[in-house]
């Protein structure tokens, strides 16, 4: 019970980079935090899957005897402990911690010249060897060593088995195929093939031999099947949440004064285990977010900032190792908000004067700090103003649909009849706004007439529309119907006059309520916006900008770049062109969506990257540097799907994006709105300035069961696609889906819309 906390963190890209040994300077940074810990009680735990022999030279060995009493080592998994015995005057294991292989499960694994190797201290290497085997033939086994397997598969992959090593660590085995290297060397196709291969055959040993459950008391698992680095098998239970739970229970440390920092929490990774102890801190400095826990960086880097935080920001200045503890989620969003916000005032100063103006004027820690004060009523006014402008864009979408009207025209005069009524009050301003709305929906009622009387009371189409041509405004739709009603023998004649009176009345009052709910939606956010303006321009944190800015300027700072840092509702506004993006691989239907949605919506420009961006881009191209073009640009020439390779697909993407961002630039500059479609359409892809000078709407288009994307690859000869036919599509399936599962990925990290269009454009799901 004498240690007061415990920092427990992983060593490899947390705490230093793989396999990297650090130089004096650093171990002496190292020695000063352990020692500021000890000073406060605190004993560090590093732990990992490396036996104390390999890692001593490296870290352990290195420190100074002094604080070594605040130093425990967990290796191999957790399947070992070691400290430093100061009567010794050398590192020691505690045996009774120690959870290995059985002799029998060992043989089976490394084979009898390694077992022998590895027991070379022991005098009793013979004897173990013999009862092992004698265990082996008394459990029939049969599965053959099995590294020796592993290596033998390593050969056939043409791949150097020399450099193979195999660390036996008693509860842990690493195999590495390339030698004890770093996961760079690890990034070759035909390496990460080769060890995928013998990832499923090891995996498929174990499970024909039960896991080697039969041979000992716990089974032979390989839990990090992600890694790569190596593969590894370790006995059941043994991993990095014991180090915890010895922590916990041997040393009488409570959960929660335990910080664990690792870079592999999500599930799956090496330091995953650690999540199952309850009340234990636990901090991320990985690539990866990792839900439910708290986010603090990107591996080394990060980690030694929480080092000088903890030692430097709070125990030298008097903090309790408890309180530190407390602060720690907090402070962490604020660091992780800090970088957000380093990283979008660059990119809003690249497309705005105002923010290219303030950005230097205060710091990304204060803005931090003010947002973090304001964040709930920022997300409140920004949720009363997206509310406001899909009132806004449903009247768009109700004009679109009609005959009358092309989208972007409907866009103009929705923006004309919203900015006329932005600043006026709503007694005076809403029956008039009513009776405009009235006035340009009058088509849609006409519509909902057509549909009543000629396909529900079966009255002739030319009978019904004789009369509906007469209709100029909404006061003539009464007398033509009643005209309608007295002539056609089909109705009954005061029971028709009734029905139409409802159905017209409840038409104009739906558009009042309407009407009346966008004045409502105006005033939240005009009242919600006053607060947010008032409450900034007061902040003391805003001080030396307030003496500098106007509140407007100040609120429309933030405005832009707080929902950028945070996921908020998107925003568009009606007086720019919206540009949707249809993108999917071949068969999956996008030209068929696209169209749909150029229809539908009388956005009348439409076209398809393939004409528009790659066909003019080869010529050109062609043109200017004549039959080489070919060979240094054959991505551009060739199909997404010529080559099993991402960086082929992408590189097709990036250079087709030259010709559309050209494309957009002059829709833009015409306020065009358009559709278009194509395979090289990866979100992301697009410069960040577009979806500031447009409304950019992403749509990936997916078949989700691939055994219909094959059946509709089949369709291609139908459709008058050339280039092979059917026959070449479906003998690239495995290259298409691989670039289909990587737009899906992609649009699902770029909040893009994905839609399974596995069924009919007019099933529910797809509508």
């Amino acid at each position: 019970a004498r240690f007061k906390g415990a920092w427990l963190t992983d060593i490899d890209d947390t705490l230093l980079a793989s396999g990297a040994k650090p130089d004096d300077r650093w171990m002496e940074f190292l020695a000063s935090f352990i020692g500021k810990l000890k000073q406060h009680n605190i004993v560090w735990a590093p732990v990992s899957g490396v036996a104390l022999v390999k890692m001593g030279p490296r870290l352990l060995y290195r420190l100074p005897k002094d604080i070594l009493s605040h130093v425990i080592y967990y290796g191999g998994e957790g399947s070992s402990k070691s400290v430093f015995s100061f009567k010794e005057k050398d590192w020691g294991s505690v045996p009774d911690f120690e959870r290995n292989f059985s002799d029998a499960q060992t043989l089976a694994l490394i084979g009898e010249e390694r077992f022998v190797q590895t027991l070379i201290s022991s005098k009793k290497t013979q004897h173990r060897l013999h009862a092992a085997n004698a265990i082996l033939t008394k459990q029939n086994f049969k599965g053959g060593c099995l590294i020796d397997e592993m290596e033998a598969l390593l050969i056939s992959t043409e791949i150097d088995t020399h450099h193979a090593k195999t660390f036996y660590r008693g509860g842990a085995l690493s195999w590495m195929m390339l030698g004890d290297i770093s996961v760079q060397h690890y990034i070759g196709k035909n390496e990460t093939s080769a060890r995928e291969a013998i990832q499923v055959f090891a995996s498929s040993w174990l499970e024909d031999n039960l896991f080697l459950k039969p041979l000992g008391s716990e089974s032979v698992t390989m839990p990090y099947l992600h890694a790569t680095r190596g593969i590894k098998f370790v006995l059941d239970g043994n991993n990095k949440g014991r180090a915890a739970e010895d922590l916990i229970h041997r040393y009488l440390i409570p959960a929660k004064d335990i910080l664990f920092v690792g870079n592999e929490l999500f599930s799956g990774g090496n330091d995953n285990s650690v999540r199952r102890i309850p009340g234990i801190n636990i901090l991320s400095v990985g690539e990866k977010e990792d839900p439910g826990i708290i986010n603090g960086g990107v591996q080394t880097k990060a980690n030694e900032y929480w080092m000088d935080w903890f030692t430097l920001k709070n125990l030298a200045i008097g903090k309790d190792w408890s309180e530190a503890l407390t602060a720690l989620p907090g402070h962490a969003k604020l660091v992780a908000l800090t970088q957000r916000i380093d990283d979008e005032k660059q990119r809003a100063s690249n497309l705005s004067e105002l923010h290219k103006k303030i950005s230097p004027l205060i710091s990304s820690e204060k803005l931090a700090l003010v947002i973090s004060r304001h964040l709930p009523a920022m997300k409140s006014t920004r949720h009363a103003l997206v509310s406001l402008c899909n009132l806004e864009y449903t009247l768009l979408a109700r004009l679109a649909v009609l005959n009358e009207y092309h989208y972007d025209e409907a866009r103009k005069l929705v923006c004309l009849l919203v900015y006329e009524n932005r600043h006026a009050e709503q007694d005076e301003a809403s029956f008039d706004m009513a009776d405009k709305i009235k006035s340009l929906l009058l088509p849609e009622l006409k519509n909902i007439l057509r549909t009543t009387y000629i396909d529900q009371l079966d009255v002739p189409g030319r009978i019904v529309d004789s009369y509906l041509i007469r209709v100029k405004q909404l006061n003539d739709v009464l007398s033509q119907l009643d005209k309608l009603f007295r002539d056609t023998a089909l109705l009954d004649y005061s029971a028709e006059k009734d029905r139409a009176a409802v159905l017209v009345n409840n038409w104009t009052k739906r558009i009042e309520r309407f009407t009346n709910d966008w004045f409502d939606h105006l005033q939240d956010w005009n009242d919600k916006k006053f607060v947010e303006k008032q409450a900034l321009f007061r902040d003391d944190g805003l001080a030396g900008l307030t003496k500098q800015l106007n509140e407007h300027d100040i609120y429309y700072y933030f405005r832009r770049l707080v929902p950028r840092l945070f996921n908020f509702p998107h925003l568009k506004d009606l007086d720019k062109p919206t540009i949707v993006l249809v993108a999917g691989t071949s068969g999956v239907g996008k030209s068929t969506i696209s169209q749909h949605i150029s229809k539908t919506l009388g956005i009348s420009t439409y076209f398809s990257t393939d004409v528009s961006t790659r066909s003019v881009l080869r010529e050109s191209f062609r043109y200017m540097i004549g039959d080489q073009a070919n060979k240094m640009f054959p991505e551009l020439y060739g199909s997404s799907f010529d080559e099993d390779n991402l960086d082929w697909f992408y590189t097709q993407s990036l250079l087709s994006m030259i010709g559309t961002s050209g494309s957009i630039d002059r829709l833009v500059k015409e306020n065009v709105s358009a559709v278009i479609d194509g395979v090289s359409l990866i979100p992301g892809t697009l410069a960040d300035k577009y979806f500031e000078i447009a409304n950019i709407v992403w749509i990936v288009v997916s078949i989700n069961n691939e055994k219909i994307h094959y059946q509709r690859l089949g369709k291609r000869n139908e459709t008058g696609v050339s280039r092979g036919g059917a026959k070449r599509y479906r003998q690239k399936i495995k290259i298409i889906r691989n670039n289909h599962d990587q737009l899906v990925s992609m649009g699902n990290k770029s909040s893009a819309f994905v839609v399974d269009n596995s069924d009919t454009l007019s099933s529910p799901d797809i509508s």
